[in-house]
C-alpha cells in the first residue's frame, strides 16, 4: 500500500507551516511538534496527532491529569487545542490565520493519525455540521488478527450507545445511535491483516467495537477485543532483552488503528474556496515499522 500525504497549501507568495511546536509544559512537560498535513488560511489546519494524545475532549473521552487524578496520557498536560490557545500569537498560528483555535474534526485518544482546528468558530461549526451531514468521510487504517472466515468487503450497520457510567460503547437496536463503517481488506500478512475502515461521523470507538462485533481483533486492544501486541521477538529467534530491560517493549506500544485520511467537498456545504479537499496523515513510523516485520507491502 502506498502512502499519501498532502503538503500544506500556499497562502499566495507565503508558505504555511509544515509544523506547529509546542514548548515544554504546554502540550507535554517535553517539547513537541506536530506535522501540519494541510491548511487554508483563516479557514482551517489539519494536524497529525500521535496516538495516546487528546486533541479535544469530547463524550467518554480521557481526563487531562488533575489533582493527581488521571485516566489519560501521563504525560500530557493540556489537549492540542488547548495548547495551541496557549500559544496566542506565536508566528507560525499567524501565519495559518489561527488565532482564536477550535476543534473542527478529530479522532479518538487511542487512534493516531489526522485532527483538523478551526481558525475559528463559524469555520468549525461549519466543518462539524458538514460531517454530521454526511459531507466528510473518514478513512482509517488498521492492523488486526487474522480473520480468514471474513468477506473482504463488508459493512457493520451497527447502532450505539455509550455506557452511562464508564467511557464504552455498546451495540444496542433499541437505544444506540445510528452508525455504519465499511470495512475492506487491504493486504494478508503471515498471521495478520491490514484493513480500511471508511465511516461519515464516526461516533467515539465506532470503528473499534463494529470491528470487535465482526470478529476482527486489532493489535493493541484490550477494550473491545484481545488483539495483543507484536514484538521483534516474534521476528527475531535470537532476540535478547536490552540492558537493564525485564520484559520487551511492543514495537508500537499503542492502538494499531490511524486515521489516514479526511476528505469532503467545500462546495457542498457552505465554504466553496475549499473546493475538494483530501487531507492525508502518514502513518506513525514504528506503525510502519510494525507492518513491515509483518511483510506488509507499504512504502515510506
Amino acid at each position: 500500500m502506498q502512502e499519501e500525504n498532502a503538503s500544506p497549501a500556499d497562502a499566495g507568495s507565503e508558505k504555511l507551516p509544515e509544523k506547529i511546536g509546542f514548548p515544554p509544559g504546554t502540550l507535554f512537560g517535553r517539547p513537541a511538534r506536530l506535522d501540519v498535513l494541510a491548511a487554508k488560511k483563516g479557514v482551517f489546519a489539519a494536524l497529525n496527532k500521535p496516538a495516546d494524545t487528546l486533541f479535544e475532549p469530547y463524550a467518554g473521552s480521557p481526563q487531562i491529569p488533575s489533582k493527581g487524578k488521571s485516566n489519560c496520557n501521563p504525560e500530557q498536560l493540556s489537549s492540542v487545542i488547548a495548547a495551541m490557545r496557549k500559544q496566542a500569537g506565536k508566528p507560525e498560528l499567524e501565519r495559518l490565520g489561527m488565532r482564536s483555535p477550535f476543534c473542527a474534526l478529530q479522532c479518538d485518544f487511542e487512534t493516531s493519525g489526522a485532527c483538523v482546528a478551526a481558525c475559528d468558530k463559524p469555520a468549525a461549526t461549519a466543518l462539524r455540521n458538514a460531517a454530521g451531514s454526511g459531507y466528510v468521510l473518514f478513512e482509517f487504517i488498521f492492523l488486526a488478527r487474522r480473520a480468514p472466515d471474513l468477506p473482504e468487503k463488508f459493512e457493520a450497520d451497527l447502532p450505539m450507545v455509550k455506557n452511562e457510567n464508564r467511557p464504552v460503547w455498546a451495540v444496542s437496536h433499541r437505544y444506540g445511535r445510528k452508525s455504519k463503517t465499511v470495512f475492506e481488506l487491504v493486504e494478508n500478512l503471515r498471521d495478520f491483516q491490514l484493513w480500511k475502515a471508511c465511516a461519515a461521523a464516526p461516533r467515539p470507538h465506532q470503528i473499534r467495537l463494529h470491528a470487535a462485533e465482526k470478529g476482527l481483533k486489532i493489535i493493541g486492544e484490550s477494550v473491545y477485543s484481545r488483539g495483543g501486541q507484536i514484538f521483534i521477538s516474534q521476528f527475531k529467534g535470537d532476540y535478547k532483552l536490552k540492558r537493564g530491560e525485564e520484559f520487551e517493549r511492543p514495537i508500537y506500544p499503542h492502538l494499531f488503528l490511524h486515521l489516514q485520511k479526511i476528505s469532503f467537498d467545500g462546495s457542498a456545504f457552505g465554504i466553496p474556496e475549499l473546493g475538494r479537499t483530501e487531507i492525508f496523515a502518514p502513518l506513525p513510523k514504528n506503525f510502519a515499522l510494525a507492518l513491515r516485520k509483518c511483510g506488509g507491502s507499504i512504502a515510506l
